[in-house]
């Protein structure tokens, strides 16, 4: 069984997924995420500098590691969603889709012929001719988890058409874009974005679409409890960057108490 159909199955049945992103161009990082235990390694081509060959090596890492690998494209092209689906990856993130018919170009370029426009060679998709062609034709349909990020006030507009475009799977909140698209640019917990980001969950749910945020990792477990009530299923927990952000302070703060320790402990021996 694929690991998008793993993830899948786990969707299905209610329960959650996590993962994190990854902006920095070093492969191992997305292997050390996946050992570390995280389920899907978030390969952002949208921000930062991965280009082609390093999204493949990205998913080489993830998968040596055990992990899914989803791709963020940076935009939504037919000719880059067919490279980035036929190298192998798991799961297909497209950014700021504004519009149903933006959708609906974005699924059928995930999709083969009669469904879609995806061109036929998916080389490390389908394990470089292990996997036949129709075999790999057929499995693909499920094999790649197909999601949009929610992040502007048209697409809201448009969410009931959005939900009726066949071929979508998953819908991710982008609260940050969201709130520049409604003039109130990073203000997420103002309550006219929470709210129509919470009215975006329910309504997804009802048509059978999973959800996915991600959320602040300085932020402790309690950030993801309300969510999780909502019905939001699969969350991005950081990315590499704050990762290492966060821990380069952390040590900081340390040989800074620890320095403070031996000048106290200097203090009072004179």
């Amino acid at each position: 069984m694929s690991r998008a159909h793993l993830l899948r199955e786990k969707l299905a049945s209610g329960k959650i997924v996590f993962g994190s992103n990854v902006v920095f161009d070093e492969p191992a990082i997305s292997e050390l995420l996946a050992c570390a235990g995280h389920e899907y390694v978030w390969i952002d081509m949208e921000h930062g500098a991965i280009d082609y060959k390093d999204a493949l090596h990205h998913v080489m890492g993830a998968h040596s590691g055990g992990a899914a690998a989803f791709i963020r494209v940076p935009s939504n092209d037919p000719d880059m969603i067919k490279k980035t689906l036929d190298m192998g990856a798991d799961g297909i993130i497209f950014p700021l889709v504004h519009n149903a018919e933006e959708v609906k170009t974005a699924m059928e370029s995930c999709l083969y012929p009669p469904d879609g426009i995806r061109g036929y060679n998916p080389l490390g998709a389908a394990r470089y001719g292990m996997i036949n062609g129709p075999t790999y034709c057929k499995a693909s349909r499920t094999s790649i988890i197909r999601m949009i990020m929610l992040e502007h006030i048209d697409a809201y507009r448009d969410l009931d058409n959005i939900l009726n475009v066949p071929g979508l799977d998953g819908v991710i909140l982008g609260p940050s874009d969201l709130s520049g698209s409604m003039g109130k640019m990073l203000q997420t917990t103002d309550p006219d974005v929470v709210g129509i980001l919470e009215d975006i969950t329910v309504r997804c749910r009802k048509a059978g679409v999973f959800v996915g945020i991600a959320l602040n990792s300085a932020l402790g477990a309690d950030i993801y409890v309300p969510w999780m009530r909502l019905g939001v299923q699969l969350f991005s927990v950081g990315q590499d960057i704050d990762f290492l952000h966060l821990m380069a302070m952390r040590k900081v703060e340390d040989i800074r108490k620890a320095e403070e320790i031996i000048i106290q402990a200097s203090k009072d021996m004179n």
